[in-house]
């Protein structure tokens, strides 16, 4: 009997208009990440005006090491990968997570030291 799950994820109806499902979901990708910025802008100038300089600068400092992790965590490659199923997908970004949290921890003094 197949795995119900399996069932959950079968994806053979998707391949059918895939031109117009991608032309729709690249606007709709363009208009949120259009958001995504307008809403990030708008952040960044109420913690400006919110908080002290110095706060402000290092919650700034923060920010880029934060957005480079994220880079490294929002990769996605292992959808691509013929037979893994979102049980693999969810283990092993887990453990990405996991296993950068160690590097994160150990340049922290590095950081320190380049922003006194």
């Amino acid at each position: 009997m197949p795995n119900p799950k399996d069932q959950l994820f079968n994806a053979d109806h998707l391949k059918t208009g895939m031109k117009e499902r991608a032309v729709k979901s690249a606007g709709i990708t363009l208009a949120a990440q259009g958001i995504k910025l307008i809403l990030q802008l708008g952040s960044v100038a109420i913690l400006a005006r919110l908080l002290q300089p110095s706060d402000f600068g290092l919650i700034s400092m923060v920010t880029a090491f934060n957005g480079l992790a994220r880079q490294f965590m929002e990769v996605g490659l292992l959808m691509w990968l013929p037979g893994i199923t979102h049980d693999h997908v969810f283990n092993v970004n887990g453990a990405r997570g996991m296993a950068l949290c160690l590097p994160g921890s150990l340049i922290s003094p590095m950081v320190n030291m380049i922003y006194d």
